[in-house]
């Protein structure tokens, strides 16, 4: 997560997203990545100077659940099998 925020920070303009790929928010989301984005814990959003320019870090909530999920995991699943099948 580090090298691709890294890299993010050199790519960007004046913004940053930050979209965790978890399904519920906990520890992980409030307290292990703000630091590792340069936001303080339990905090969505700060902004960061960085190589003379100041790029905002927005950190949105988790992706939640949905339904759909279940189905393009089973999708991934089944493409999977039919590509490595003999």
């Amino acid at each position: 997560m580090e090298e691709a925020f890294a890299k993010a920070l050199d790519l960007a303009d004046d913004l940053i997203l930050v979209m965790p790929m978890f399904m519920a928010g906990g520890v992980h989301i409030t307290r292990d990545i703000p630091p590792k984005i340069g936001i303080a814990e339990r905090e969505k959003l700060g902004c960061i100077d960085h190589d003379g320019k100041k790029v905002m870090v927005v950190l949105a909530p988790c992706i939640g659940h949905d339904p759909m999920f279940a189905d393009v995991i089973l999708s991934r699943a089944n493409e999977a099998l039919k590509e490595n099948r003999a």
